[in-house]
């Protein structure tokens, strides 16, 4: 980040401890005797500044002294007035121009939004990079590639985590049933809703990842909030599907959340039914034994 401070102060020395703020950031002081000085520099096409903060009180007399400065404030990207005093004529009629008491709370401010903005832009770069356009379509296409990264990316320029396809399928379903975890997991991490169902099977994520065999997965929807006996359109519950899946990990998990052993589904079964019909003794000691 470069910064430009335009001061009286002949000492050189920033007076604003911009060090203390940016780590790193390139620092011009600009004293009334250095900005008729760095004049070449200054007056070069190639001049630019991420901020100038202009240190009051600032006395400006001569016409050249007057130029330079208002060259550097025009050519900043974002300007701010610290201090007491008057301001140059010139300054107030510019747009990026603030006033603050302080530099750092503002300098903060900036420092904080410049590097969200460079972070979109490297997000922009990787999807591009990657070759996947910058839409939902481009997501859609990257969570089917299985590409984390670049997922990553579009909930960080601002995709909703619950967007759905053109068929009402929310991205997180469509994630589970894909069995890309990881992804899933970004997709709830970016805020998905853990009770958002697909139209077309009617299905909760919970159910999605218990139908896949996800334990970890199940056990971070249950931390996000998801509703354990909320029922799919067959009247199946997600601890029913782990039980039908064999899967112990899933059940135990589901039923240490409080999942109901109660709910029948449109084959008037239940958990415990499905247990005793598969014949795993391990799930049905586990799902008898719930009281659920």
């Amino acid at each position: 980040m470069k910064i430009v401070m335009v001061t009286d102060d002949p000492t050189g020395d920033p007076p604003v401890p911009i060090e203390s703020v940016v780590s790193g950031a390139e620092v011009v002081v600009a004293d009334s005797t250095a900005r008729l000085d760095l004049r070449d520099d200054l007056l070069s096409p190639d001049f630019s500044a991420d901020c100038c903060i202009v240190v009051l009180p600032l006395l400006i007399t001569a016409p050249p002294d007057a130029l330079m400065t208002g060259y550097i404030l025009a050519r900043s990207r974002h300007c701010v007035a610290v201090g007491r005093g008057r301001l140059p004529p010139f300054v107030p009629a510019m747009r990026h121009f603030t006033v603050a008491k302080d530099a750092i709370p503002w300098l903060q401010a900036q420092c904080n939004l410049e590097k969200k903005r460079a972070r979109a832009r490297d997000d922009k770069r990787r999807i591009l990079t990657a070759g996947y356009g910058l839409s939902k379509e481009g997501l859609f296409q990257a969570i089917g590639g299985s590409d984390d990264a670049v997922v990553e990316s579009f909930l960080s320029i601002g995709l909703s985590p619950n967007l759905c396809d053109r068929d009402g399928i929310p991205i997180l379903h469509i994630a589970i049933r894909n069995r890309h975890v990881g992804i899933a997991m970004r997709i709830l991490a970016a805020g998905a809703d853990p009770n958002l169902k697909a139209t077309d099977r009617a299905n909760s994520p919970l159910a999605e990842a218990a139908a896949s065999r996800s334990p970890e997965l199940v056990a971070a929807l249950v931390e996000a909030g998801a509703e354990i006996d909320t029922l799919t359109a067959d009247g199946q519950s997600a601890l029913m599907i782990a039980v039908g899946e064999g899967d112990v990990d899933t059940a135990k998990i589901l039923i240490n959340a409080g999942a109901s052993t109660a709910p029948t589904d449109k084959l008037g079964m239940t958990a415990i039914k499905y247990a005793r019909l598969f014949g795993n003794t391990t799930l049905i000691k586990l799902v008898e034994g719930s009281g659920g």
